[in-house]
């Protein structure tokens, strides 16, 4: 069976951004990678069922759980499917935060026509803690050179990079953008930052660059 997103006009709505073809999901200044799945070796948790729910026929619902082993509180965590949870109902691959007693939610679908029993102590599925989070701060597009201005430097420059880091240093490059030379003129002076060097009672100096003796070099 495919993955499905359950609650997406929620997130959207709430102003989340989802990048499906990097899997980057974006929130304020928060950026998730959704790089979990069947395919990759990962350090991950058991999602435990704490008390039996019965979900109704073809509806959505909210269902608390246990994280199987330290999970801390108020952390971030990837909620999503395995291929060995329970077959009776689809669960929602979503970002939700431990409660102080430990507990985390998780959203479940039952698309059959008939409720589902699910009982105390079913494995609903997996999670991982978040890895990446990092400002996500978008300039002013008046103060950003455009996309294609500056798109062929970024990608010669984060060239040879892992994937995992590629996606974190173009991102960091398109940000700052605005600080790089797209005109091919040498940088000037600027009256905007002025700065005050406190010399204590010595008067400030002025004095000729000299070479610096072989000794000191």
């Amino acid at each position: 069976m495919d993955e499905v997103i359950i609650g997406l006009d929620f997130m959207l709505d709430q102003g989340m951004k989802i990048n499906m073809k990097n899997r980057i999901m974006t929130y304020n200044n928060m950026e998730v990678p959704l790089r979990f799945g069947y395919d990759g070796p990962y350090s991950s948790k058991r999602v435990i069922l704490e008390e039996s729910e019965q979900i109704p026929p073809k509806s959505e619902a909210v269902v608390w759980a246990k994280i199987d082993g330290d999970c801390g509180t108020n952390k971030l965590w990837v909620v999503e499917a395995t291929q060995n949870c329970t077959p009776d109902v689809l669960i929602g691959k979503t970002l939700a935060k431990t409660q102080m007693d430990g507990r985390i939610p998780v959203r479940v679908l039952n698309e059959f026509k008939s409720p589902v029993k699910l009982r105390r102590g079913t494995v609903l599925g997996q999670c991982r803690e978040v890895e990446a989070i990092f400002n996500c701060e978008k300039l002013p597009k008046s103060d950003s050179i455009g996309g294609n201005d500056i798109a062929e430097d970024i990608n010669a420059w984060t060239e040879g990079l892992e994937e995992k880091y590629q996606h974190k240093a173009k991102e960091l490059l398109r940000r700052y953008s605005n600080i790089f030379d797209k005109d091919g003129d040498k940088p000037g002076s600027t009256n905007v930052v002025k700065h005050r060097i406190d010399t204590g009672d010595a008067r400030p100096i002025r004095q000729a660059p000299r070479s610096v003796p072989l000794c000191q070099t």
